[in-house]
């Protein structure tokens, strides 16, 4: 009896330890600053938006990671809190146009809203993908324009 209850006292103490370790190291991490973050690759939209459209191996690299691209914004759209700046190189009648879409941190949503398009801008931001026609990136700001 007197070994069960070692037993049980330490694998109580065991859990309580792994709880704490995780939440801890996963429940309290702090989120990437990605206005400040320095991008991994810059380049014009048009050679970010082949390159995925075509899968070559360079843009497996770019996946998860800020990049910095330029090139001439031709559109602005929102969807529900998220202001979306559009690259364009595609057109679809169908289902309008592929291109880079670029959701910006509310921080640059001002800036965003009085931009007059068509312009060249230069945005940094955190490539979340490739959905068949857009290169997806998030927490965008702009780094001039």
């Amino acid at each position: 009896m007197k070994k069960f209850k070692i037993f049980v006292i330490v694998a109580l103490l065991t859990g309580l330890l792994a709880g704490l370790y995780v939440w801890f190291f996963v429940y309290n991490k702090a989120h990437p600053d990605y206005e400040t973050a320095q991008p991994i690759a810059k380049m014009d939209a048009d050679s970010c938006y082949y390159a995925f459209s075509t899968a070559s191996e360079e843009s497996e690299k770019w996946l998860g990671q800020v990049i910095e691209i330029s090139g001439v914004a031709q559109s602005f759209e929102q969807a529900d809190s998220l202001n979306i700046l559009v690259f364009e190189f595609e057109v679809d009648e169908i289902f309008g146009a592929s291109g880079i879409r670029c959701s910006f941190l509310p921080e640059q949503s001002e800036a965003l809203k009085n931009l007059t398009l068509p312009k060249f801008v230069s945005v940094k931001g955190f490539v979340s993908g490739f959905n068949g026609s857009d290169v997806i990136l998030e927490h965008c700001s702009f780094t001039n324009h």
